[in-house]
């Protein structure tokens, strides 16, 4: 959803430079040289990989504006019950949910994606209500955020290399080029979320 922009500018100026993309929640070890470059919900352990805080955003629910205005007056988390989406295993936002007091099943998952962007793509249409990273809900006016007080994880972003990194100046020059475009991404969403 942003890797796209972020790196239009470098590669407008290196004409020759070619990046792929493998957009998955899988991780990619980076130690056996699966991925180069790879932006991370948590700060790798490994020691020969390089790791550069980028963000900080948060993790919340979210449901169309029109979904969400036809919910009735004072709702509450039973009044989603059944109007999920997820991924297609929702194991961890069923334990989320049982520590917050609340239970559900799978069958309340209505749409199940391996996909982010389907399941954003679901919300945005009206089909439930996902948890979604604020910072990509946050240029959608057409999302609503829910029970911000029950749903709430912070997480933290990070970009990451293997520390071979430093000998090759074209990855290190979009490496330092993502550090900087995340950077003020995750700032500008965070104002933006302020206000």
């Amino acid at each position: 959803l942003v890797l796209p922009r972020l790196l239009a500018p470098l590669l407008n100026a290196w004409p020759m430079l070619q990046v792929e993309v493998q957009a998955s929640d899988a991780v990619q070890n980076l130690l056996r040289r699966e991925a180069d470059i790879a932006i991370r919900f948590f700060r790798p352990e490994q020691d020969d990989v390089i790791a550069v805080s980028v963000g900080q955003t948060e993790l919340g629910l979210y449901g169309s504006r029109a979904l969400v205005d036809a919910l009735p007056q004072g709702y509450t988390p039973h009044d989603l019950k059944g109007r999920y989406i997820g991924d297609i295993g929702v194991e961890r936002p069923i334990e989320m949910a049982a520590a917050a007091g609340y239970s559900l099943q799978r069958a309340d998952f209505r749409f199940r994606s391996m996909s982010g962007i389907a399941q954003l793509q679901a919300v945005e249409a009206g089909l439930g209500f996902a948890g979604l990273l604020a910072v990509f809900a946050v240029d959608r006016p057409s999302l609503v955020r829910v029970f911000p007080e029950l749903v709430a994880q912070p997480v933290s972003v990070w970009l990451c290399a293997h520390d071979d990194l430093r000998r090759s100046p074209r990855m290190r020059q979009v490496f330092d080029h993502l550090t900087v475009s995340l950077r003020q991404l995750f700032d500008a969403a965070a104002k933006a979320s302020a206000t």
